[in-house]
């Protein structure tokens, strides 16, 4: 602060090992996933890296010549350059920031690199994408085909207790195989009817059992 209580302006090299001394502070109020650098020259001065986002660099380590750093400072302009998973060395995508600082004479003597994680951003986009579909494309080719293997295994659970119901329905009149295994197997004690009632009782639910696990095997997109 001069005598006039005014903060003056900082460039060039100045700037940029302010930024350095107070780059964890300025990391901070980012945003975020991203990792925060300041490069001087050809020289990182200062490096804090992101959650995901973490080259390891530490000050003295020299910055790469193909880098959007590097580029950013020979062609004096802001470089925005996004990386795909494939080619980036995190495994995930992200988008590097590099602004060039200059001196008074117009000459960039350093940068400012900020790397930001686009994994969530691009999932977004694409959820955004498949949204421009008409609401019966997502309802009949999108919803009901991920829903099928529930809806089919909730129906088996319910086919297969709706069996039992019955079968206990008939101890109050209900009729079926439960009354025939009431009546004649436990009342006229007949084990053999009771036997009987019970083992096709148990392969009829088996068999509904093993239809439903099937056809949720075959839709399901595991």
């Amino acid at each position: 602060m001069d005598e006039t209580g005014k903060i003056p302006a900082l460039e060039g090299r100045e700037a940029l090992r302010a930024l350095a001394g107070a780059a964890r502070i300025i990391h901070r109020f980012i945003p975020g996933d991203m990792s925060f650098a300041v490069i001087e020259g050809d020289t990182y001065i200062a490096y804090v890296p992101g959650r995901t986002i973490n080259i390891n660099r530490k000050p003295g380590d020299r910055l790469a010549e193909a880098s959007a750093g590097s580029r950013c400072m020979k062609e004096k302009r802001p470089i925005v350059k996004e990386f795909g998973k494939e080619e980036s060395p995190f495994g995930i995508p992200y988008i590097a920031h590099s602004m060039p600082v200059f001196d008074a004479a117009g000459e960039a003597v350093g940068c400012v690199i900020l790397a930001e994680n686009v994994e969530r951003q691009n999932s977004i986009r694409e959820t955004s994408e498949t949204l421009r579909a008409t609401t019966s494309q997502i309802v009949w080719k999108v919803l009901l085909p991920e829903a099928l293997p529930g809806i089919v295994a909730g129906l088996t659970i319910s086919f297969v207790s709706l069996t039992g119901y019955s079968a206990m329905a008939g101890a109050i009149g209900g009729g079926g195989l439960g009354d025939l295994g009431i009546r004649y197997g436990y009342q006229r004690f007949l084990p053999d009817i009771m036997l009987a009632v019970v083992v096709v009782l148990i392969f009829f639910v088996q068999a509904i059992q093993s239809l439903g696990d099937w056809a949720v095997r075959r839709l399901s997109h595991r």
